[in-house]
């Protein structure tokens, strides 16, 4: 779900300025394309948008950005599940993760951490994570109820502000 939320509410106004998993959603690559992003550009601030259950898959990238002095952000939408696609229906083995308590292991590894539940907490921890200088961690425990609709890219909206159809010509 946080893909969808990030695609549709995070706005970029510079080419070359977000890596998307695509239109499959690539489960897990966030870590690993946030290490090669900030190795392409290690002035550049890079934060990782991603799931707990996609974070479980390839997490361990954190180690390597740890050791190599990466200073990277990595906000989790920890959700306690495999959400998208199921409609709430917690029965389907397998789907429920429990919320896992990953910033935990980004501190043993000497990252810095922060385990948020209160919404109006978020903000200070992004900060102080920023703050921090080198790898960082902010865990969010988010709703597990909670659904993105996907806008249609039939039409969008330019930086300018103007509407183009996509099923005109030109």
């Amino acid at each position: 779900e946080i893909l969808n939320y990030a695609r549709q509410s995070i706005p970029v106004y510079y080419p070359r300025h977000r890596l998307n998993p695509g239109a499959f959603g690539c489960i897990g690559v966030g870590l690993p394309f946030g290490v090669a992003a900030k190795l392409a550009r290690p002035d550049g601030q890079v934060v990782v948008l991603t799931g707990d259950g996609s974070f479980g898959l390839n997490g361990f990238e954190m180690d390597t950005a740890i050791r190599n002095n990466l200073p990277i952000m990595v906000v989790i939408s920890n959700n306690g599940g495999w959400t998208a696609g199921g409609e709430g229906r917690w029965d389907i083995p397998g789907r429920e993760l429990g919320f896992g308590r990953y910033e935990k292991m980004v501190e043993a590894f000497g990252g810095h951490a922060e385990y948020v539940t209160d919404p109006r907490e978020i903000r200070p921890a992004l900060e102080r994570a920023k703050a921090s200088g080198g790898f960082s961690c902010v865990n969010v425990i988010t709703d597990q109820e909670a659904r993105s609709v996907t806008q249609p890219f039939s039409s969008f909206k330019t930086v300018a502000g103007k509407t183009r159809d996509s099923s005109q010509s030109g």
